[in-house]
This record gives C-alpha cells, structure tokens and sequence, in this order.
C-alpha cells in the first residue's frame, strides 16, 4: 500500500476546516498522515484541527513560519515522512475516490499529478464545471510559464523530486513553480476525474479574476529569472 503524505496549509480557516480534514481521513491508511501548518490563526482553526488531532494521530498540527502562503505550505513538506505528498487547502472538499484515483496513476511511473476540480461557492454551488477545461490544462513547460494551468489543490507529488524543488519562492505562486519544473524534467499527468470542490469566496488566497497585462509581464519575467537559476541546479 501507498505511503501518502497530505499538506495543509492553514490560517482562519475555522469555517470549513473540520469538513475538509473529515473528508481528507477517511481516504487514509493507518500509516498515513496529515499535516497541518498553522500560520497564526487567530480565530478557533488551531482549536479544532488540535480537537482532531487528540482523536486521529495521523493529524499533526505543527506552527508556520508566519512567513506567508508559500513559507507555510514549505513548512508542512519539509515535516513529511511519506512518499507521495497531496496538496491540500483548508476550505475545499475531497471527492471519495480521490486517493485511490490518484496512487493508481503513481503506479504508472508518473511524478506529478494534476486533476480536474469542481469550482464551488461558499454555499457549494458549482460555478465551474470543470477548471481544467477552463484552464486549459497542459503539460508543456513553456506553455506554462506563458500562462499557468497547474492549480496546488489539485496536485500530487513524489516527495523525492519535491524536496528538490525547496525551497519555494516566496513571492510567486508554488503550484505554477512545482508545475512547471515538473514539466520540464518528469513524468507528469493529467487526470480528467473531478476529485474536489475547490471552493473560492471572500478569504481565499488565491483569485479567479485576470491580472493587469502589466502585471503579467512582471511576473512572467520573475518566474523565468527564478526558473533559470533553479534550473541550473536540478
């Protein structure tokens, strides 16, 4: 049986978390894990996933670096132990067969996953039928830099070509820079099944409006600045 780690990255996020992690474990084997890095919650989310985790002790709740989204998420990798790592947000929610979708393609030789996701309200009406169409998802290394189409939720990673990929850039977005590396030196592969509701309202991080032309010019040249000298390493 698989050895699967799970990431989350948590900050006030007492509204969904509970659904979300319940979802997430009963996916699980007993030599399983999820771990949970608190960035400084300041309502009860710390509360709850310690409440859980006194119940189920493949829940460890550990303190982010309050260093940012990226910073958190890379604090919750470098704690793993297993060899697959699933991304996961703390307000979404796991279809059932999500797991086993995904190991089952591991099987294959592949080192990065990325899967199709319901997009959902706050009130979990679907708004999107499918992001990877609505994205456009790809698995070519320029394409993806010009526009990103790897979404962090939605992805899955062999922890040995992860760790390589630490640490993550603080300022650009970590499913693009996990993506689009991936793409240029593994086996990557896209899988059509919707195996969660990624929900987006208010206190989500990240957006699903455009960016200023200008602003995409700046990133762009980020990323290929940041990209080169990762490359040269790797």
């Amino acid at each position: 049986m698989a050895n699967i780690s799970v990431v989350l990255a948590s900050y006030n996020g007492e509204k969904y978390i509970q659904k979300q992690i319940e979802s997430i474990m009963v996916q699980l084997d007993k030599d399983d894990e999820l771990i949970v890095s608190d960035d400084g919650s300041k309502d009860s989310t710390k509360e709850i996933v310690k409440r859980l985790s006194e119940n189920d002790s493949r829940i460890k709740l550990i303190d982010g670096p309050q260093k940012g989204y990226n910073k958190n998420f890379e604090n919750a990798i470098i704690n793993t132990k297993n060899e697959y790592i699933f991304i996961s947000d703390q307000d979404d929610e796991w279809m059932p067969n999500k797991v086993s979708k995904v190991i089952n393609n591991f099987t294959l030789g592949v080192d990065c996953i990325r899967h199709d996701c319901l997009v959902v309200n706050d009130k979990g009406d679907v708004i999107i039928e499918s992001y990877l169409k609505e994205r456009k998802a790809n698995t070519s290394y320029r394409k993806n830099i010009y526009k990103n189409t790897f979404t962090g939720c939605c992805m899955a990673v062999r922890r040995e070509w992860l760790m390589k990929l630490l640490p993550l850039p603080e300022d650009l977005y970590y499913d693009a820079w996990i993506g689009i590396l991936s793409c240029k030196f593994k086996n990557v592969k896209i899988i059509d099944d919707k195996l969660i509701k990624w929900c987006r309202h208010e206190g989500t991080q990240t957006s699903l409006k455009r960016n200023s032309i200008l602003w995409g010019i700046k990133f762009r040249l980020k990323l290929l600045k940041m990209l080169r000298r990762k490359i040269k390493t790797l």
